[in-house]
């Protein structure tokens, strides 16, 4: 793989020359002309498990996949012949790993519901466990097509690696790698693989499968070990500690495989690239960021080609909301021979909101709202009442067509709403309204309330002698919540102070989509006035509080508390348990303090003035707190 572009004009122009050559590859795929694609994909519709994601007790994206694939045509990546569609794995096949009294059992939707903690959709017709089984067969698919062909091929799912010969484990009831191999062995194409799990759960089942079978190397780079998996020449199980971080975790996995590879020739390697070892991953500890993450995949995919080893990947585990794009990064690299540009990943949704913008045309945001008449003029000046319209711009209309068109509106129907009534209540300018609910209207299926307004905030006059501006209007959110009412509390998804339910998982698109509100309004930021210490802790990798000595005191509460979790942080500012070290004794609650977001360089300019950031320095030194 070529190396991260630079940020400079002369690397994006080379970037841009080498994505033009691409499309211009794949157009001639198009029309026939024969050119062998860098890799492969597998995938199927049917990949979608039929679950009420709503109510399951998991954050597992089963949309995954075709995100991948949607993504890669609109980019224009994916080529004629890149594309494969499996078959079904076979119950023969399946009886090569699985105890047939077990895949009796499993095939039970009851059983397979209660196996895998999850609620399945009574459709008629609908096989449950179809999913699992197209998915088992894209595993075989792709390995196959990659000893044939010398991949990589890329299996859209799979990876469910904790499943044992006659047990399921951790939303796996087939072991799809496991059956993979078996196929290729009883089939004379494959006598010697390798395993490469870099899971975040270590992948206990397929180790116990090929325990006592030399001509299967198993290789897991963990942080949770799930069994007692015995150290043999065919084995290496690795455990990380919590909150590893890219380095070390990068050495270890490049120490492991080179390790692997220098105990074991393999005809063929299968690499699970779970992406749970995310640093913002629900079920992980350990603190790898998305460039981490490509590094690694990278890494692993040139380490096998130098070996010679023709590779089959398989997505495995991933539980953070945008968890998706970390597959995408990796196959859109490989796709195109060179490492995927900042400004082309999935996790940058404001340069794809700004894309999805010019698509839009901006007349059509307020289409549908009553004329404004002299007399409803006259009547609006002397009441002050609302226009009709929301901040004065948006139409009800206008507004659902804009959540829809920059995909907001189907994070929300992939979470199983798919009744979604939408209102917008302007009566009152200082306090306007938008909610959405997730059926009839009613508390039971509220899935989002905002309230905004604009408001102004004013320079103090030191900031104005550096050169601020006096003034800066903003589009203020009063009050922002997004829930799931079908949803509850577990261990791994506590409650935050002033939670009803827990969230929808949509805050990153909700931000940027009113952020790119801002902008329309031609106001120079975003505001937020958070209510709690969670709030304000979250917003702060965005905004920065409008006074600087509000922005020291956020930063030393964040420097002090962080040695705990951040649910547990803010419960015990709630509750009275925050203390100034030094201070009279008394409780220290959480105050709301003005944070903003700048959408102009004025307001920007107002955050980098050397009066500013010292100020800040001063409060940050001034404050120390304990919880006690």
């Amino acid at each position: 793989m070529a190396k991260d572009r630079s940020s400079d004009t002369w690397g994006k122009v080379k970037y841009q020359a080498h994505m033009a050559g691409l499309r211009l590859a794949n157009a001639l795929r198009d029309l026939g002309i024969r050119l062998p694609p860098r890799a492969q994909l597998v995938y199927h519709p049917d990949y979608v498990l039929p679950v009420k994601t709503a109510s399951a007790r998991h954050a597992f994206d089963t949309h995954r996949g075709g995100r991948v694939v949607e993504r890669m045509r609109e980019v224009g990546v994916l080529g004629e012949g890149m594309l494969l569609t499996p078959e079904p794995i076979s119950a023969q096949e399946l009886e090569l790993v699985h105890a047939p009294e077990y895949l009796a059992d499993i095939s039970r939707p009851e059983r397979l519901a209660e196996l895998l903690f999850v609620s399945f959709d009574a459709l008629a017709g609908q096989d449950p466990m179809r999913s699992f089984l197209l998915q088992a067969g894209g595993t075989l698919l792709a390995a196959r097509e990659a000893l044939e062909g010398g991949g990589p091929v890329f299996n859209l799912g799979g990876g469910f690696h904790h499943a044992q010969r006659d047990r399921a484990e951790g939303l796996c009831p087939i072991n799809d790698v496991a059956v993979a191999i078996r196929a290729l062995q009883q089939q004379g194409k494959l006598r010697r693989a390798l395993v490469v799990d870099l899971d975040y759960h270590q992948g206990n089942g397929t180790a116990l499968i090929f325990g006592d079978d030399e001509r299967v190397f198993t290789l897991s780079v963990h942080g949770q070990s799930w069994s007692q998996v015995e150290q043999k020449e065919n084995t290496l199980d690795v455990e990380l500690s919590a909150g590893v971080t890219d380095g070390p975790y990068l050495e270890a996995v490049a120490r492991s495989l080179d390790d692997a590879l220098g105990r074991f020739e393999p005809e063929l390697a299968i690499y699970l690239a779970g992406v749970d070892v995310h640093r913002r991953d629900d079920l992980g500890d350990f603190a790898i960021s998305e460039k981490g993450l490509l590094d690694r995949d990278l890494m692993v995919l040139e380490r096998l080609d130098q070996a010679g080893v023709p590779v089959a990947v398989t997505l495995a585990g991933g539980y953070w909301p945008m968890a998706w794009s970390a597959a995408y990064n990796m196959i859109y690299s490989s796709l195109t021979g060179v490492r995927i540009h900042r400004s082309q990943r999935p996790s940058n949704i404001r340069g794809y909101f700004r894309r999805r913008r010019r698509e839009l045309d901006p007349a059509l945001l307020s289409a549908g709202a009553p004329e404004l008449t002299e007399e409803t003029l006259e009547d609006l000046l002397v009441h002050k009442g609302g226009s009709g319209l929301f901040l004065d711009f948006y139409s009800a209309d206008g507004l659902q067509l804009a959540l829809e068109h920059y995909g907001f509106l189907d994070l929300l129907r992939e979470r199983g709403f798919s009744d979604l009534q939408f209102a917008i209540d302007t009566d009152d300018p200082q306090r306007q309204v938008l909610r959405i609910h997730g059926g009839p209207p009613s508390p039971d299926n509220l899935l989002t309330e905002l309230v905004a307004r604009y408001r102004t905030l004013i320079s103090s006059p030191e900031a104005v002698e550096e050169g601020a501006d006096e003034s800066y209007r903003t589009v203020s959110i009063e009050w922002l919540l997004m829930q799931n009412p079908r949803a509850s509390f577990t261990l791994d998804r506590r409650r935050l102070p002033g939670q009803a339910h827990p969230g929808l998982g949509v805050g990153r698109w909700m931000v940027e989509l009113l952020r790119l509100m801002a902008e329309r309004l031609d106001c120079t930021g975003l505001m937020n006035i958070p209510r709690h210490y969670h709030n304000a802790y979250l917003y702060s990798k965005q905004m920065l509080c409008f006074e600087p000595d509000d922005q020291g005191y956020l930063e030393a509460m964040k420097r002090d508390l962080n040695r705990m979790p951040l649910v547990e942080t803010s419960e015990a500012v709630d509750d009275g348990r925050l203390r100034l070290v030094g201070g009279d004794g008394e409780p220290v609650y959480w105050e709301g303090k003005a944070q903003v977001m700048p959408v102009k360089p004025t307001l920007n300019r107002y955050f980098v003035r050397p009066g500013y950031i010292e100020a800040v320095a001063r409060a940050r030194e001034r404050y120390r707190f304990e919880i006690i």
